[in-house]
């Protein structure tokens, strides 16, 4: 049995109009009360969430930046980070402007 359940938001949770429509709000509450781990999983940054944050009130944690960052909503706090390493952030800016 499924104990975690994670959504991106492009494509799965928002709508053409980029909100969430009812139908996945209930689905989500549901499963939370199912006692499921509902996370969402994005590619963007905390600061793309936040116009959606009270529609997700009732999730704990997301997973931001592809992966890069996990984030407790509740609290809002940073659990977790992995950057770049700056010589490789470096390079890739140069290889971009050429």
């Amino acid at each position: 049995m499924y104990q975690l359940i994670a959504f991106d938001m492009d494509g799965t949770l928002l709508t053409s109009q980029q909100t969430i429509s009812t139908v996945s709000l209930k689905a989500i509450d549901q499963a939370i009360q199912a006692k499921k781990q509902v996370v969402l999983a994005t590619g963007r940054p905390l600061s793309e969430i936040k116009p959606y944050r009270q529609d997700l009130a009732s999730l704990q944690y997301a997973i931001l930046e592809s992966g890069a960052v996990i984030y407790d909503l509740q609290e809002e706090r940073m659990i977790h980070q992995v950057s770049l390493p700056p010589i490789f952030c470096n390079s890739y800016s140069r290889v971009q402007k050429d």
